[in-house]
């Protein structure tokens, strides 16, 4: 590794594991034992804003810092570079240049400063297929139905308020 390294800074776009060491190996305490992965380090959710500290030589794995603390991940959970910290979402669009060019990401960074009718605008604008990603939600557009937004997401959950009662009600996440 490199005594110093730019500083990058990206969002999570897929759910992944955080691990210890880049290693896909899994440690339990016994064959019995194997309800959880020594090595594991938490969970990476889409939109997660991580600094890229170091990429493996092999492009396999990232060394990140997260709100958790210092992990590593596969190198394909990171990536939409963002020039700030305060990253408060981005809209991805996956364009092809041609039919034989690979795929590449067009992205739009939103940070704090962005003004809330400039996020709204941009999803009046997406696209059917673009992915709306903010720390730990992802939604993709589906359409519009009577002009406005028509969509599918990824939570884990549904909050309710009843009767000065809050209920939690897990969902199936897509």
């Amino acid at each position: 590794m490199p005594e110093s390294a730019p500083t990058r800074y990206g969002l999570a776009v897929r759910r992944a594991i955080l691990r210890s060491f880049p290693t896909d190996l899994q440690a339990y305490p016994s064959h019995e034992l194997t309800d959880f992965d020594s090595f594991a380090g938490g969970v990476l959710f889409p939109g997660d804003p991580v600094v890229i500290a170091h990429t493996s030589a092999d492009g396999k794995w990232l060394l990140v810092m997260t709100a958790g603390g210092i992990r590593t991940t596969g190198g394909i959970a990171a990536a939409l570079p963002a020039t700030r910290t305060e990253a408060w979402g981005c809209l991805c669009r996956e364009m092809r240049a041609s039919k034989d060019a690979a795929p590449t990401f067009h992205h739009e960074v939103f940070t704090s400063a962005d003004s809330h009718a400039k996020r709204v605008d941009a999803v009046m604008h997406a696209q059917v297929g673009d992915l709306v990603v903010v720390p730990g939600h992802v939604t993709m557009i589906l359409g519009k139905v009577n002009g406005q937004p028509y969509v599918i997401q990824d939570v884990p959950f549904a909050v309710f308020h009843r009767r000065n009662k809050t209920q939690w009600t897990k969902l199936n996440e897509v």
